[in-house]
């Protein structure tokens, strides 16, 4: 009995031992991300002066991806160096953000950055006096240093870093007008109606929403589509990205997804296995795996089901969520019936992707699907800033 036991234990040792190496090795083979700061090309031109006390400095930084994984860069923040009493009489701030995704507050919108591309980071500094002259002032100045703390992951959990930039105040460029949209929603005859609405947040719900924005919209016939990360957002199914706490599976198994998978990320990942359990997501690895040895893809999501291929790793839903784990929704095809119940309005749950792709996960009126995926087919709703997550499909859509 005590050799059986001996031979048990040391058989799992080896176990073990050949697991970690295996890990240790696919680890290595796959790689992570980094990113490269180019120091060499900071841009900044002369100082543009707003007011006799009011002046706006701007600079941009490229940032190459120089991993061999892509990196989701969750944030970046920064501030002025305080150099003892040099601003003492100066206001300012500082405002990072990724060009060409300039928002008009101070938010960083979170960017995957793939490999060997490069993310152009700019950042603007205002800077201000009381009643003195702010050109004046400036003129004490040479340099003005920053200090950038940014934070990123992909494979392994998140990194974070301090860069310091140099600025030669003798530059800097203008500041452009930023402005807000009003939530108004113009109906033009097409046979898909995007609604537009506000950012919608887990103080909202799907009732609230029909009777604020597209109740006055609605004619006979209509299906209502509800991209299904809003309606999870609702649900309060959106976990920020550093209040999870990826466990030993989530940081060694999410070596086995491709990059641009969400559950390539170990806390997309994590969240997987709480969602639908260890043992379900074991089981799907291992078909998965069988899947791939005869030549078939997709054996995973198959057997680990709906709930974790409708999950969104950051950067895959409108911000501020751009830095959540966002679900699926948590019965979709009970929320469907149930608003059908109570509006008389038709539902659809939907997951749809600018490829042209329709997941249709929930559909109140069985015989209207070709009408949806038809109307929802070149996206109307968008992937980006549209904060159009609904949309009402007529009856000629498709046709």
């Amino acid at each position: 009995m005590e050799i059986y036991f001996f031979y048990v234990l040391s058989g799992l040792i080896v176990l073990l031992i050949l697991f970690g190496i295996f890990f240790h090795l696919l680890r290595k083979k796959v790689g992570d991300c980094s990113l490269e700061w180019a120091d060499g090309y900071l841009q900044n031109e002369p100082i543009e002066f707003l007011y006799n006390n009011q002046a706006v400095i701007k600079f941009a930084i490229p940032v190459k991806s120089t991993g061999k994984q892509q990196c989701l860069v969750i944030d970046m923040v920064g501030r002025i160096q305080p150099e003892g009493d040099k601003f003492t009489q100066v206001e300012n701030s500082v405002k990072i953000y990724s060009k060409g995704n300039k928002r008009g507050d101070d938010y960083w919108e979170a960017v995957p950055v793939k490999p060997g591309n490069t993310l152009i980071v700019a950042g603007e500094i205002r800077l201000k006096t009381g009643e003195e002259s702010i050109e004046k002032v400036l003129k004490n100045f040479k340099h003005i240093y920053i200090d950038i703390y940014y934070k990123y992951y992909c494979r392994s959990l998140m990194e974070y870093h301090r860069k310091v930039i140099k600025i030669d105040l003798l530059k800097a460029l203008g500041m452009p007008v930023v402005t807000e949209e009003e939530c108004v929603t113009v109906d033009e005859g097409k046979p898909v109606l995007p609604i537009r609405t506000p950012l919608l947040t887990p103080h909202n719900d799907i009732y609230e929403v029909y009777e604020k924005y597209v109740k006055k919209h609605q004619k006979p016939g209509d299906v209502l589509a509800i991209c299904e990360s809003a309606l999870a957002i609702m649900e309060g199914r959106a976990y920020y990205v550093e209040d999870i706490k990826p466990g030993f599976l989530a940081t060694h198994l999410n070596l086995l997804f491709k990059m641009d998978s969400s559950l390539s990320s170990p806390y997309s990942l994590e969240m997987a296995i709480r969602e639908v359990g260890t043992p379900k997501i074991l089981f799907a690895f291992l078909m998965g795996i069988l899947g791939r040895i005869i030549g078939r893809a997709g054996d995973f999501y198959l057997f680990a089901g709906r709930a974790v291929a409708t999950i969104d790793d950051c950067t895959g839903t409108l911000p501020p969520f751009d830095k959540y784990v966002v679900m699926g929704p948590r019965d979709p095809k009970k929320t469907a019936e149930e608003f059908k119940q109570k509006t008389g309005l038709d539902l659809t749950v939907v997951d749809v992707n600018d490829l042209g792709k329709v997941d249709v996960l929930a559909l109140t009126d069985p015989s209207a699907r070709e009408r949806v995926i038809a109307g929802l087919k070149s996206n109307p709703q968008g992937n980006a800033n549209e904060q159009t997550p609904i949309a009402l499909i007529r009856k000629e859509a498709g046709g």
